[in-house]
């Protein structure tokens, strides 16, 4: 039985008497107890870091009673070479030994260090923590920004749109489920001529795994029937093992007003071109109102 314990790789020891000699304890356990000798010493000696920790209380119950304890992923504080303590977690279970009588001779100690195992999982909780907060930041980026965003599976289907999207489009994209967004015949390119679906930036993105920036395109809005000129950037986004997007966002920004005023100025440039090449000395501008 000895030969037995001292082979396992969790933590062995018995303590005896109601000193709590520790009269056994294998290689684990010793180097549970931070590499120390503790055979034939009282656990109070062995391990004096124990007190105020509830262990000691604990064993005392056990002989006191003869019922088992068992504990999961439980901190103790070890001391290491050097006086340097450890944070520990340990699976254990405390079984007392019974003599004939039916009093306790003392305690089989079972003992398994799953620091690792619980840091891992603390650390993979907060990162969950901190991945659900950055999703957070990005839902609300995503809902607030003036640009417009449209979110592609490559198979066609709209994963997500933004609030900004349905605006300047003049439609309800949240009961859209696959592409085009645009219908046909309602996208043209700056010329007049029309924009072929094939040829939109989230379509090329997606063909071709590459970044499709600036692309101006004039577009009927939903609502009010004008045409609306948006800069469209398409960015792929999630590859497969092949290295083809899965999906893609379109991102467009409205340059309506913007082409406005750049017509508007041009008008105004044109006009007073005009007027210096007929020699005006003044100009009136009037209406049906008057002057």
């Amino acid at each position: 039985m000895r030969e037995l314990l001292t082979s396992l790789p969790a933590a062995v020891a018995y303590l005896a008497g109601p000193d709590l000699t520790i009269e056994f304890a294998n290689d684990a356990y010793r180097q549970l107890a931070g590499d120390r000798n503790v055979a034939g010493l009282p656990l109070r000696q062995a391990l004096p870091e124990l007190a105020g920790q509830g262990g000691f209380e604990l064993l005392s119950r056990i002989m006191e009673t003869g019922q088992t304890a068992r504990g999961s992923e439980t901190g103790v504080w070890v001391q290491r070479h050097g006086g340097r303590a450890e944070h520990l977690f340990v699976d254990f279970v405390y079984q007392p030994v019974h003599e004939a009588d039916g009093t306790v001779a003392g305690i089989l100690l079972y003992a398994a260090d799953v620091t690792a195992h619980v840091q891992d999982r603390h650390r993979l909780e907060a990162l969950t923590r901190e991945l659900a907060e950055t999703q957070e930041r990005y839902r609300t980026l995503f809902e607030t920004m003036p640009q417009g965003v449209v979110h592609y599976d490559a198979n066609g289907s709209i994963i997500g749109v933004n609030p900004a999207a349905s605006q300047l489009l003049g439609m309800d994209l949240t009961a859209v489920t696959s592409w085009p967004v645009i219908p046909h015949g309602q996208a043209v390119r700056e010329d007049g001529s029309p924009f072929p679906l094939e040829d939109l930036p989230v379509r090329v993105a997606l063909r071709t795994g590459e970044i499709v920036a600036d692309v101006v395109t004039g577009v009927t809005h939903g609502q009010t029937g004008e045409l609306r000129w948006l800069r469209v950037t398409a960015i792929p986004d999630a590859r497969d093992e092949q290295g083809r997007p899965r999906r893609a966002y379109a991102i467009f920004t409205d340059l309506t007003e913007q082409r406005r005023t750049e017509a508007a100025l041009q008008e105004s440039t044109t006009l007073l071109g005009r007027l210096r090449e007929a020699n005006v000395l003044g100009v009136a501008a009037s209406t049906e109102q008057g002057i």
